[in-house]
């Protein structure tokens, strides 16, 4: 998601799938709700996936708007 203001962010995986070579991941994020309460400082909210073999190409979209997201950060 990158870096937010506050706590109370959040992302999750809702779905996975697989078409051709390529790995298609669905997820959903969660902001702080009004008047919520929650911690005052920068944060980062993260999920990772496992993979058994590293596909073609990975596309992730929000699940919610069906944006795509702009880039994903390759380990080596």
């Amino acid at each position: 998601m990158g870096e937010r203001p506050t706590g109370g962010y959040s992302i999750s995986i809702r779905k996975t799938k697989i078409k051709d070579l390529d790995l298609i991941i669905y997820v959903s994020e969660k902001e702080p709700g009004v008047g919520e309460i929650v911690t005052e400082a920068l944060t980062y909210p993260v999920v990772q996936i496992k993979l058994n073999e590293y596909p073609s190409s990975i596309k992730v979209i929000n699940f919610d708007t069906d944006e795509v997201y702009p880039r994903l950060r390759e380990e080596e």
